[in-house]
């Protein structure tokens, strides 16, 4: 351990879905799941921070949570509610422009809209392969423009025009693999954006500035706490700025080599439930 737990401090608890309290597509543990809810009856602000939109979090998942950090950062919202505490969409200019851009590299996307999913079909068959439907972490795909259908191309950018509802997060694949990297460092230049490479085949992409870190800085101020207060747990590339911010960081024992560095604490892997073993000896609750 980096650095001593004090629970009276870390008053709020972040936690990353896949490869932290998930294995990865998969249902959460019921012991895990258990954890989260006592962690919260305990008086901890519990916040899940993800790159999943809201309707990806399977409504279990999200009993067990005080707020949510959704869209890698795009929304924070009150799940009990509703609310939605802030969120930093898209220009419809700035999104068409990275579209296009995208699709002449062969990259299809999916647009992240709070609650509906729209994509291209190429882009969301790739989600669902990683993804599968049958977890009830996804509705599966359906015809139509409805969450989490698929759309032809043309008309996933007039969606992105047209539409009244704002777009948080891209998700793009690309049909030539090849161009990813080529996409990636195209997209980096851009300073208006933030963008992630995930997982060796997409890249996730919101305004320049957001990221969970930066959205739970905004619900600190909200609830009149610092990230002082933030206990983060995480297991990618995604959790690293968040990880850095916190006041106490927690990384998985399958996490990425590239995140182990930040950790003040190393818990076992999501494979053994490593959270709810976290949560047993840091915050000393255990079911």
């Amino acid at each position: 351990m980096g650095k001593e737990f004090d629970s009276k401090k870390y008053r709020i608890a972040a936690f990353d879905v896949d490869g932290t309290l998930i294995c990865h597509g998969k249902q959460i543990r019921p012991k895990v799941q258990e954890s989260l809810v006592k962690l919260r009856e305990s008086g901890i602000v519990t916040v899940v921070a993800t790159g999943r939109d809201e309707l990806q979090m399977p409504p279990d998942l999200m009993k067990c949570f005080s707020y949510a950090v959704t869209a890698n950062g795009g929304c924070v919202s009150e799940p009990a509610t509703g609310r939605l505490i802030t969120g930093h969409p898209f220009s419809k200019e700035l999104l068409l422009e990275m579209m296009n851009t995208l699709k002449k590299m062969t990259g299809e996307c999916i647009l992240f809209r709070r609650g509906s999913m729209p994509g291209a079909p190429y882009a969301l068959k790739c989600l669902f392969e990683k993804y599968p439907p049958g977890t009830k972490s996804f509705l599966p795909p359906k015809k139509g423009p409805l969450p989490g259908r698929p759309m032809p191309v043309p008309a996933i950018r007039a969606l992105a025009w047209y539409s009244p509802f704002p777009v948080y997060k891209v998700k793009c694949y690309f049909r030539d693999p090849s161009r990813l990297e080529e996409a990636y460092e195209r997209m980096r230049e851009d300073k208006r954006l933030t963008v992630i490479l995930m997982d060796e085949d997409d890249l996730e992409i919101t305004l320049a500035g957001i990221s969970k870190a930066s959205a739970i800085g905004e619900l600190c101020r909200e609830i009149g706490m610092t990230q002082d207060n933030v206990a983060a747990f995480g297991d990618s590339g995604n959790d690293l700025e968040m990880l850095r911010a916190a006041g106490f960081s927690v990384v998985m024992g399958n996490g990425e080599e590239c995140v182990k560095p930040s950790a003040d604490y190393i818990a076992p892997s999501v494979y053994e439930d490593g959270a709810a073993k976290a949560i047993a000896e840091l915050y000393g609750i255990s079911v």
